[in-house]
């Protein structure tokens, strides 16, 4: 049964179980849209290509935010998030994704991390629009969509609330 098998198997099994769930079957890659007209010029669809590599290497970088981590629960989330910040991320989700009651990761996210689930959430996405603001000339539009927003206004919001300057100001100094 359950509790003979966990006791049965070893950390170093729990670990790779993980790895492997998260990171070769659950994990896909972030949604990229290139448009087929000949109105996109060559210079974009290179920057759309060069952003699209930013982001998914930001996504498996994550290895390295993992292995700080003790608890199995709180590394598959944070695989999790890493892996899907373009997309929906909820407590709900994110709980689901790790096997584990959503009121408890938010408090073993808390103890563990130093900082609240949707802080921690937030503080990721605002790294990933920062690199993508400062190496490409992707619009804010193509930034927000691609880091979790569904508006550029709220996406430029939450930047400036962040950073201290609007998205836009940091084109207008490069």
């Amino acid at each position: 049964t359950l509790a003979t098998l966990s006791e049965f198997m070893s950390p170093f099994f729990l670990f790779f179980f993980f790895y492997l769930l998260f990171f070769l079957m659950i994990r896909r890659p972030p949604r990229f849209t290139l448009s087929s007209s000949s109105a996109a010029s060559d210079v974009y669809k290179r920057q759309v290509l060069i952003g699209a590599d930013i982001i998914r290497a930001y996504g498996s970088d994550s290895n390295y935010l993992i292995e700080k981590y003790e608890n199995p629960h709180i590394k598959a989330a944070i695989a999790y998030i890493h892996g899907h910040l373009n997309d929906t991320l909820n407590l709900d989700t994110v709980s689901t994704a790790a096997f584990i009651d959503r009121v408890y990761l938010c408090q073993l996210f808390k103890k563990e991390v130093g900082i609240n689930f949707n802080s921690y959430i937030l503080s990721q996405r605002m790294k990933l629009a920062d690199k993508l603001l400062a190496e490409t000339a992707l619009s804010i539009e193509y930034i927000a969509e691609h880091c979790g927003y569904k508006t550029p206004s709220y996406f430029s919001t939450c930047y400036k609330k962040y950073y201290g300057i609007k998205p836009s100001d940091v084109r207008s100094t490069q």
